[in-house]
């Protein structure tokens, strides 16, 4: 191989590497870029969207939904549970809360049976929620008491339960002494 040769060889390589470098330094930011929506956190106050009724006294029990969210259809059931529970026990109140249309929430709604008031239209930014489902459990002065994303685990639809006030004990494990609650 000639000098020229070479030179040439060792060009094109330098020229892919430093074309592999600036693709880096340009494109990396944009693939990095996080939304700019921090996690609910415990005792930061939400804007409430207008017309959204929370509990004037106790809890209310925020739920961002989003129409067609494979998640939050997985996790109707443990909703309609809770909300049995809730209105069986007098506990906390239950609102859903949707970014889509009220044309196609309203149909979600009449065919998953929300046992419970829903909002259209509404911002996920403003209760600083990034994905659905995302359940936020508000408190006095519309704080956020605690805050649960995803499909729950069951002792994560205990802890929801317990914050709302939506609790039973299991009458025959707490009378053998065993003070087991269960919510399912």
């Amino acid at each position: 191989m000639t000098v020229v040769a070479k030179l040439e060889a060792a060009s094109s390589v330098a020229l892919a590497l430093a074309g592999i470098v600036v693709a880096f330094v340009v494109v990396r930011p944009y693939l990095s870029r996080a939304p700019n929506i921090s996690k609910p956190v415990p005792g930061e106050r939400v804007q409430v969207p207008q017309g959204v009724a929370l509990a004037e006294a106790g809890r209310t029990l925020v739920l961002a939904l989003r129409v067609g969210c494979r998640f939050c259809e997985e996790s109707l059931p443990f909703y309609e549970r809770l909300a049995r529970e809730c209105a069986s026990s007098g506990g906390g109140r239950m609102v859903a809360v949707f970014p889509d249309g009220a044309e196609s929430v309203g149909r979600f709604a009449r065919s998953s049976g929300l046992p419970f008031a829903s909002f259209a239209g509404v911002s996920l930014a403003s209760l600083h929620v990034s994905g659905t489902p995302t359940l936020l459990l508000i408190g006095g002065h519309d704080t956020v008491v605690n805050s649960w994303e995803g499909v729950l685990t069951p002792e994560q639809e205990l802890d929801v339960a317990r914050g709302l006030g939506c609790l039973r004990t299991n009458a025959p494990a707490a009378e053998a002494g065993t003070g087991a609650t269960t919510f399912r």
